[in-house]
């Protein structure tokens, strides 16, 4: 993470999945003292965040559909930590997803938060074909531009590789928290 955080100057934050979540394990800040974004580390909202659409990309369309409706997408009421850009519909969800699986990494501009945009990909397990969790990149919407795009995605693909050869839940028997 602190390599990926140093290369792109930017917020690098690193995810496991336990169950039907993501949980958030470790970030690291590569952004220079100025306009840096710090966010808390709590509740990943799947249909709102880079790294939720990511791992949502992986899953079958019935367990994505689950855990996006547990998480709030669709309710009469829009969760309140949610950005202005955040979907509200399924079928607006599922485009997206489509575009995820086919570019192969997951945006979020100002979903989770105003201001903000990440980019994201799924840690895979090269035996079992899961995704493992998510890498993302995160940062002020003026910084994280469609022309960074291809140079923060390329070296998040390269981190999100090393990390599948090295992730500890590969392990028979190892738990999300017992690896944490």
């Amino acid at each position: 993470l602190t390599d990926l955080a140093r290369s792109t100057r930017e917020l690098a934050r690193l995810t496991i999945v336990d169950r039907d979540r993501l949980v958030w394990i470790g970030s690291a800040q590569g952004a220079q003292p100025g306009l840096m974004y710090q966010p808390a580390m709590g509740r990943i909202v799947s249909f709102a965040t880079a790294n939720g659409k990511a791992w949502l990309a992986t899953l079958s369309a019935t367990e994505l559909e689950r855990i996006a409706t547990h998480d709030g997408l669709g309710a009469k009421v829009v969760p309140h930590d949610v950005g202005p850009n955040a979907h509200r519909s399924m079928a607006a969800l599922k485009r997206d997803l489509a575009a995820v699986r086919q570019r192969g990494f997951a945006i979020s501009d100002q979903e989770a938060e105003a201001g903000v945009a990440a980019l994201a990909v799924a840690v895979m397990d090269p035996t079992g074909g899961h995704a493992l969790g998510t890498i993302s990149i995160a940062g002020p919407i003026v910084r994280l531009t469609q022309q960074r795009h291809t140079e923060l995605v390329r070296s998040l693909q390269a981190a999100a590789a090393d990390l599948s050869r090295i992730w500890p839940l590969k392990r028979p028997g190892l738990t999300a928290m017992q690896a944490v």
